[in-house]
């Protein structure tokens, strides 16, 4: 007898092997979540009994990519009780593009899908100055860790004496990671804070980056990346318009108080947790402040809840919800076009690397 799943998913993303970006957490955390509650989670839409498509990337050139918002509303015209989800998880601002392409394509997206998911009040609130309408069709719900995973069993506790280890990790290497930061923290381990701190990167450096003071070490997934986290004392994110991330989220639930940045969504993730800085001129003072309250912000950490679990228990309800109701938006044409113009305009300016 065949078994009966509660509902089937079809999942945007093809989950990638090895170091990747937040993006590819996400795919893998959720379809973890969903398939332990009996929801089948397919990354295809070739299959007859789809009930719901999550759209979670909107460039079909891109390896994590399994289908794009056409793909999706094509099984849908055909199969009308489908319902299409759309995630926003990015931004023109994140690379300071002058054209807001990227956020066109996605306010395209966003008219012509069932539902919008937000990662941050930052990007819903970017996209609702321009479309006020969203907030009748979308929801906020913020990212997650595998705490199984990211966790603060074995974590390095500072003594007060010992030098500071500040760590940070990205797998981009565009300069709004953070470069600007890394480099000059780099300056001041070698200079002001010589034997007071530490730093290493994990990842992938930008083009042009030369550290002489940080220890890097190359893009980790999985229990080699906590483990290497783990052997720090402070989480770093210097992060410009960050429209969500992933690696502030692992490096908290392993226990780590983080020094952020005031900027695009970090606040509202790390809030409580750490202190934030506005940029170099006052990174210093806010790192001695950190320094100087180690311990207070460190008790706080077990109560830091961003989870895959409770991420997953977001969207499953939400799932469940827009299943019951059943909504479906009219398909507009129009939309299809400027979808289809912006998203070749969005490939040929990245694949000619055309900075506009």
């Amino acid at each position: 007898m065949t078994h009966q799943h509660q509902f089937t998913v079809a999942l945007g993303a093809k989950i990638q092997k090895g170091p990747f970006g937040g993006g590819n957490q996400f795919a893998i955390n959720l379809k973890n979540f969903l398939e332990k509650r009996d929801v089948r989670v397919l990354d295809h839409l070739d299959d007859p009994g789809i009930d719901l498509i999550l759209v979670s990337e909107t460039r079909p050139d891109l390896a994590i990519c399994a289908f794009d918002l056409i793909a999706a509303c094509q099984y849908a015209a055909r199969r009308p009780k489908t319902i299409i989800v759309l995630r926003v998880n990015e931004c023109d601002e994140r690379k300071n593009n002058k054209i807001k392409l990227l956020n066109q394509l996605l306010l395209s997206s966003a008219d012509i899908a069932d539902h919008t998911i937000f990662i941050s009040h930052y990007l819903q609130n970017l996209f609702l100055a321009r479309r006020p309408a969203l907030a009748q069709k979308s929801t906020i719900i913020l990212n997650g860790a595998n705490q199984n995973i990211f966790h603060s069993q074995g974590q390095k506790i500072w003594d007060g004496q010992e030098p500071l280890r500040l760590v940070t990790h990205h797998w981009g290497t565009h300069w709004n990671k953070g470069f600007d930061i890394y480099l000059y923290l780099d300056k001041l381990c070698g200079g002001k804070l010589k034997n007071k701190a530490e730093f290493t990167f994990i990842g992938n450096l930008a083009r042009g980056v030369k550290f002489e003071n940080t220890k890097v070490i190359p893009p980790q997934t999985g229990k080699a990346l906590a483990a290497s986290l783990s052997e720090n004392h402070i989480y770093l994110t210097a992060s410009v318009n960050e429209p969500a991330g992933m690696h502030h989220i692992e490096g908290g639930l392993c226990g780590l108080p983080i020094l952020y940045r005031q900027s695009g969504a970090l606040p509202e993730y790390c809030q409580g947790f750490g202190i934030a800085f506005r940029g170099r001129d006052d990174f210093l003072a806010k790192l001695y402040n950190l320094r100087q309250n180690y311990q207070p912000y460190l008790r706080k950490m077990p109560n830091y809840l961003h989870t895959a679990e409770k991420m997953g228990v977001e969207y499953y309800h939400l799932f469940l919800n827009l299943l019951k109701n059943k909504k479906r938006q009219k398909l507009k044409n129009k939309n299809f076009t400027l979808y289809k113009i912006l998203q070749k305009i969005l490939f040929l300016k990245e694949k000619c690397s055309l900075h506009i």
